[in-house]
């Protein structure tokens, strides 16, 4: 299932007798009006827009069908009930934890520059390490499963080892393309 990262419901309506009146997004177990923009006189094309995440709408699992009922002047409505849309949204980074700090403020000949990472919802696409210059290869670094998390969260665990002073940069990344970043710098490594 794919997972988008924040989404935006269009409709475009026309009626050209009564005009147009407004849209209830029924969004889950919600109900949302979304009124014409000008009130004074008779619309007879509009579009209509609905921005859908977890802040918004919260659901339990990222989960979410949407269907408009679209109303006239006339108090005629219209349900697209039957054309109802179900996407998934995970609108938040995934959850890293860094490893080895201690390493990064004391004077060593090699570092290891690691973190842990997992995603509730869309999973992991990737972790990543960088220097400053982007110019850290995949092979420098490991990824690797570590299992699941007591929540049941497969978690991943990404690391790699450094003589080198500098800025880096960890980067996990979850399948609906949330990003989160931390800079690391280490500049009491002995090269």
């Amino acid at each position: 299932d794919k997972y988008y990262s924040n989404c935006t419901a269009y409709l475009t309506v026309k009626d050209t007798a009564s005009g147009l009146y407004g849209v209830t997004w029924h969004i889950n177990d919600g109900q949302y009006e979304d009124r014409v923009s000008v009130t004074n006189s008779k619309v007879d094309t509009e579009t209509f827009s609905i921005n859908i995440n977890e802040a918004t709408h919260p659901s339990d699992n990222g989960t979410y069908t949407v269907y408009p009922v679209i109303t006239d002047n006339a108090g005629n409505s219209v349900s697209l009930q039957d054309r109802a849309i179900t996407f998934k949204v995970d609108d938040e980074e995934p959850e890293v934890t860094v490893l080895n700090r201690d390493q990064y403020d004391s004077y060593q000949q090699v570092v290891t520059i690691a973190f842990e990472a997992y995603d509730k919802l869309s999973g992991i696409q990737y972790l990543k390490i960088e220097d400053e210059n982007g110019e850290i290869n995949l092979s420098d670094y490991t990824v690797e499963s570590i299992g699941k998390n007591e929540d049941g969260y497969e978690v991943f665990k990404c690391y790699m080892n450094t003589p080198k002073k500098g800025t880096y940069y960890i980067k996990a990344v979850d399948n609906a393309g949330k990003v989160y970043e931390q800079t690391i710098v280490l500049d009491k490594v002995s090269k």
